[in-house]
C-alpha cells in the first residue's frame, strides 16, 4: 500500500489541476458518484490478497516505460484539451508508478486490483447520444409491436394520451455503468475462471440495457393508464431505480448459483511462500535509482507542456467574411435558432437573403489556442444540447465534407455545418494549413499535432442554416449556397 501511496501523491502533485477537475466531475455529476469507491475497492482487494503478497518489493525499471506512454498520452490530452484523456493518462501513471515500485513479481499479483483502478476515470457521458436513441427505438418500438399508436420525431415521441422524450437521465447510462462496476467486483470476488468471470460482466454489460428500454416502456404504460398522473415526474426515476435495482439483485442471486471455492485457489496463489521472512533490504540502490527515474518521467511532461501553451502569437488575429457573390443583406431576418457554441473568442453571425428570398444565416465561432477562455469541441458545445427539452434533432447525416441537420425548435431548421483548423506557423500572418472535418474527434487530433510541432492555430465551427418553411425549395438553395461560398467560408481568418 505504501507504493500505492506514493504513486497518488506524486501524480496529486504533479498533475493537480487534472486530479481536481477528476474529483469535482466525481462530485458534481451524479453518473461519476461511483469513482469514489473505486479507491476504497482496490485496498480491500489488496488487504484480500495479502496471504498471497509475500516478499519485499523489487523496483523495477520496466514501470518506466508505461509511465512514459502514459506521460505522452496526457501531453497529447492536454495540448488537445481532452479532460477524458488526461484523466484517464494520470491513472495509468499512478498505476505504472505503483507497479515499478513493487516490481514484477508482486505486481502480477494485483493485476486485477491495479487495473480496477481505471474505472476512477469519468467515462461514459460519451454514449448518451447513442443510448438515448436506442431506449427511444426500444420503446416505440415495443409500444408499436403491442399495438399502441405511437408517432416519434427524434427522440421525441407521442401518444394519444401525451407526450415523451428521452432524456439524459432516461438513456440508461447510469444503470450501465453500476452494473458494470459492480459486475466487476462481483466476479472477481466470486469466480475464479476467466470465462465465468468474462460471461458475468458481459451479461452485466447487456441486462440493464435491455432493462432500461423496459423500464421506459413500463414508465410509459403507467402515465398511459394513469392520464398522465403517474410516472411523470421525479416518482419515475424512482420507479427506474427500483427496477433496476431488482433487475441486478435477481442478476447477482442467478450468478451466486455458479459461485466458485476462492480458498482453494489463494492458498495455491503463492506455492512459493513458505512463512519466512525475506532479507533483501527495502531500500538499497537500485530502488532509489529507479525511484529517481520514476520521479523524472513523472515531472517532464507538465514542464513541457508549460513551455508550448505559454507561447503566444506577436500579432492579433483577423477574421473577414467575404462571399463570391452578392446578397441581400437580411435586416428583417430573426431566428429562433443558434448553434449552441459559447465561450468562443470570435464570432460571425450573418444573414442573408439569396435571389428567391430564401433566407440563410452563417455562424462562425472561433477558438484561439493560446486562449484560456474556451475550448471548441466539448459537451457543452453542440449544435442543440441534449438536455433542451424545446429544441430536438429530427434527423442528422453526414454529406460529403460538411454534416446536414434537420431541427425543430418552433419551426424546422435545416442546418449545414463543418468544423476547421487553421494553423499558422510562428510570426506568420498567412495560414500555413487549413482542414476541414465533420469529425469532433479528428478537431482534438489537429490540435493535438499543431501543439506538438510548435504552431498557433484557430479552431472553427462554420454553421450555415435556413428554415425548412423558406420560398422554393429550401434544401437546394442550401446546397446553392454552398457550392458557391464554401471556399470563401474556410478562408476568414489570419493575423494583422
Amino acid at each position: 500500500m505504501g507504493a500505492f501511496v506514493i504513486a497518488v501523491c506524486l501524480v496529486s502533485l504533479a498533475y493537480l489541476d487534472t486530479v481536481q477537475a477528476m474529483v469535482t466531475t466525481w462530485y458534481e455529476a451524479e453518473t461519476y458518484t461511483h469513482c469514489f469507491f473505486i479507491v476504497p475497492a482496490f485496498i480491500y482487494f489488496v488487504w484480500n490478497k495479502r496471504s498471497a503478497l509475500h516478499g519485499v518489493p523489487e523496483p523495477s525499471a520496466l514501470g518506466l516505460l508505461p509511465l512514459a506512454a502514459f506521460g505522452f498520452l496526457w501531453l497529447l490530452g492536454a495540448f488537445a484539451d481532452v479532460s477524458l484523456v488526461k484523466q484517464f493518462a494520470i491513472t495509468g501513471m499512478v498505476v505504472s508508478i505503483t507497479a515499478g515500485l513493487l516490481g514484477v513479481k508482486l505486481s502480477r499479483q494485483l493485476v486485477f486490483p491495479l487495473c480496477f483502478l481505471f474505472l476512477s476515470v469519468p467515462v461514459g457521458e460519451e454514449l448518451l447520444p447513442v443510448m438515448m436513441d436506442f431506449t427511444a427505438t426500444f420503446t416505440v418500438t415495443t409500444l408499436k409491436f403491442f399495438g399502441y399508436p405511437v408517432f416519434r420525431e427524434g427522440n421525441f415521441f407521442s401518444l394519444p394520451t401525451g407526450n415523451w422524450s428521452v432524456v439524459e437521465a432516461c438513456s440508461g447510462v447510469r444503470y450501465l455503468i453500476a452494473s458494470v462496476t459492480m459486475g466487476l467486483v462481483y466476479a472477481y470476488i466470486t469466480y475464479v475462471s476467466f470465462y465465468k468471470r468474462f460471461l458475468f460482466v458481459l451479461v452485466s454489460v447487456i441486462v440493464p440495457v435491455i432493462a432500461n428500454g423496459l423500464r421506459a416502456v413500463m414508465i410509459v404504460l403507467l402515465g398511459h393508464y394513469s392520464g398522465m398522473t403517474i410516472a411523470t415526474g421525479v416518482d419515475h426515476l424512482i420507479y427506474g431505480w427500483l427496477f433496476f435495482g431488482v433487475v441486478i439483485f435477481i442478476l447477482f442471486w442467478i450468478g451466486s448459483r455458479w459461485q466458485e471455492d476462492m480458498d482453494t485457489v489463494s492458498a495455491g496463489e503463492n506455492p512459493d511462500s513458505t512463512g519466512a521472512t525475506a532479507t533483501r533490504p527495502l531500500l538499497h540502490w537500485k530502488s532509489f535509482t529507479v525511484a529517481g527515474l520514476l520521479l523524472i518521467m513523472v515531472l517532464i511532461w507538465p514542464v513541457r507542456y508549460n513551455q508550448v501553451v505559454t507561447r503566444v502569437p506577436e500579432q492579433s488575429p483577423a477574421h473577414l467574411l467575404s462571399f463570391a457573390k452578392d446578397y441581400a443583406v437580411c435586416t428583417d431576418c430573426r431566428a429562433d435558432y443558434e448553434p449552441d457554441f459559447n465561450e468562443a473568442d470570435h464570432y460571425i453571425k450573418k444573414s442573408f437573403r439569396l435571389e428567391n428570398g430564401q433566407p440563410v444565416y452563417v455562424f462562425i465561432a472561433s477558438y484561439y489556442s493560446w486562449s484560456q477562455k474556451g475550448e471548441l469541441v466539448s459537451y457543452q458545445n453542440r449544435l442543440i444540447l441534449p438536455a433542451d427539452s424545446n429544441h430536438r434533432i429530427i434527423s442528422q447525416k453526414e454529406e460529403g465534407s460538411v454534416i446536414r441537420t434537420l431541427s425543430r425548435v418552433r419551426e424546422k431548421w435545416l442546418t449545414s455545418h463543418w468544423y476547421q483548423v487553421v494553423a499558422f506557423a510562428p510570426g506568420k500572418k498567412q495560414a500555413l494549413s487549413i482542414e476541414t472535418m465533420t469529425s469532433r474527434v479528428k478537431v482534438k487530433m489537429w490540435e493535438a499535432w499543431n501543439r506538438l510541432a510548435g504552431r498557433h492555430y484557430i479552431s472553427q465551427l462554420v454553421a450555415v442554416y435556413t428554415p425548412m418553411d423558406s420560398p422554393g425549395d429550401p434544401e437546394a438553395g442550401l446546397h446553392r449556397f454552398l457550392a458557391d461560398e464554401k471556399d470563401q467560408l474556410t478562408q476568414t481568418s489570419g493575423f494583422h
